[in-house]
């Protein structure tokens, strides 16, 4: 005789498949993430940016918190395999996790404490929650992380090492979240045919100013100078003001992340000679984390003003 259960466990066991499933891809991602944020960084030195917390950050705020244990749990392997990588202790990459982990839970937790249906940051207000809760969040982690580096290497100090890591993993936050963020944020077909061109336009300028960036490092020439912040905060208040979040959060990867590979090889516009150390660097990331907030703050009250134009016009066509 049939359960009388029966016609609840398919679905039951191909959600929870779907969950499993889910929680993997994120792990993976986080694993990738974790060697971007190394290609970005001063090697066996210290991290500039921290990419996976901006990554499982936000899929904690897209997900149910039913679903978090197991988006937690799919980050350990891949922190696992990455202190092996970089010849970390088990114990100590094990509670590098436990400081990850314990960040992004209290930022997402706090997030939606105060927007329990989820971040669009199509608000500024919501663009200054991110960045404080971010950084409120981040030290914690950094506590747990530099007591952890503070007994694994004697020799560094507790203060420096968690400077370094509130500054990389909020940097990483403001960075990479608004993107897991709002990568399928839609506009309506009037709204994509009117940015088509300027979409394009966007494209090609950001792939230019990533080869002028390449270019020199690949070619060992470091004479050849471009006058990067010249060229790039025009260009992201025009991204701000007319494309909206989800190109500004895309434009501010690539310039954030070029201008770190700039100033690690001596090509910087703020610290141009000897690359980046650790008292410069902190510097270049606070400078990076506050454009990143203002230009996303930018282009969030652009739309909402947008959004609140186009609600308008239905009732103007009815007089």
């Amino acid at each position: 005789m049939p359960s009388v259960t029966e016609p609840h466990a398919k679905p039951l066991a191909a959600a929870r498949r779907a969950a499993a499933i889910d929680a993997g891809i994120i792990g993976v991602g986080y694993f990738v993430a974790e060697l971007a944020g190394v290609l970005l960084s001063t090697p066996n030195a210290f991290l500039t940016m921290w990419p996976p917390n901006g990554l499982v950050c936000a899929m904690l705020l897209r997900r149910d918190r039913g679903r978090w244990p197991a988006i937690l749990l799919a980050t350990y392997p891949a922190n696992l395999g990455f202190a092996l990588l970089y010849g970390q202790p088990v114990v100590v990459g094990s509670v590098y996790w436990v400081a990850n982990v314990a960040e992004v839970t209290l930022a997402a937790s706090v997030l939606l404490r105060f927007w329990p249906n989820g971040l669009t940051l199509r608000e500024p207000r919501q663009i200054l929650g991110l960045a404080v809760a971010t950084a409120g969040a981040a030290v914690v982690g950094c506590s747990i992380g530099a007591f952890a580096t503070s007994v694994w290497r004697p020799e560094t100090t507790f203060d420096a090492s968690a400077f370094s890591w509130w500054a990389a993993d909020t940097l990483g936050i403001l960075t990479f979240a608004p993107i897991a963020l709002t990568w399928d944020h839609g506009r309506g077909a009037d709204g994509r045919r009117a940015i088509g061109r300027e979409a394009v336009a966007l494209i090609v300028v950001l792939i230019a100013l990533a080869a002028a960036t390449i270019a020199p490092i690949a070619m060992g020439r470091h004479d050849i100078q471009i006058p990067f912040p010249i060229l790039v905060v025009p260009l992201l208040t025009w991204v701000a003001l007319r494309l909206g979040v989800v190109a500004t959060a895309w434009s501010l990867l690539v310039f954030n992340s070029l201008t770190i590979l700039r100033h690690l090889h001596g090509l910087g516009d703020v610290f141009a000679a000897g690359g980046l150390t650790p008292h410069n660097a902190a510097a270049l990331q606070i400078l990076l984390g506050s454009l990143s907030v203002t230009f996303l703050a930018i282009a969030a009250a652009a739309e909402r003003s947008r959004d609140a134009v186009t609600s308008l016009m239905p009732r103007e066509q009815q007089r």
